[in-house]
């Protein structure tokens, strides 16, 4: 098990995008959906890279919040993995413009 593999194990929150209930904190929003971006960000460079690594998440699916669970529906091996970046960078686009309208209004 690498480093990575075992900080993923033990860090609370979805597998995929790092979110948890502990983190849902209103006033904390923008802080809350950069940690999404950065960590869906890594999983797509991932993905980019290899393909196989939806063997890894797909298990992982009953940890996943509901937004993540929603991405990976219908994914179920590599040969996925193009649509699945393609909803990842849709996703990442939709979190982007969350993120500048809630620093834009503060």
């Amino acid at each position: 098990m690498t480093a990575e593999e075992y900080l993923r194990e033990i860090t609370p929150g979805c597998p995929v995008c790092g979110t948890s209930e502990s983190r849902q904190d209103k006033a904390d929003r923008a802080n809350e959906l950069c940690r999404r971006v950065t960590q869906l960000q890594h999983h797509l460079e991932e993905l980019e890279l290899s393909p196989e690594v939806i063997n890894t998440i797909r298990p992982r699916l009953g940890e996943m919040c509901g937004m993540c669970q929603l991405l990976l529906m219908g994914i179920s091996s590599p040969l996925d993995a193009s649509e699945l970046r393609d909803r990842i960078k849709l996703h990442l686009a939709e979190l982007q413009a969350e993120i500048d309208e809630l620093r834009h209004a503060a």
